[in-house]
């Protein structure tokens, strides 16, 4: 495991372990939905186990480079095949 800042909207990546969405807890990504290129709405769970969502905006980059993701060292990069903003399904 290793440890990414997250800088851009799109480093938000499934499985990821994301400090800095809840207070002083750590969350699980579950899935990241894109609407356009400008907002996406982050589903994660909690420690508890509880099942959640947040909208999240461009001007949230700000507040994500305060996050902290713990997951392998490719977290960071673009995913093949993702459903990112500009990416194609291969």
């Amino acid at each position: 495991m290793s440890r990414c800042i997250i800088n851009r909207l799109e480093d938000l990546q499934p499985n990821a372990a994301i400090k800095g969405i809840l207070p002083d807890s750590l969350v699980t990504v579950v899935s990241v939905q894109w609407f356009g290129s400008e907002a996406l709405e982050l589903t994660y769970k909690t420690t508890a186990g509880k099942v959640a969502n947040e909208l999240l905006y461009r001007h949230d980059e700000a507040r994500c480079k305060k996050m902290l993701s713990t997951i392998n060292l490719a977290c960071c990069a673009p995913k093949v095949g993702s459903n990112q903003p500009g990416s194609r399904a291969q």
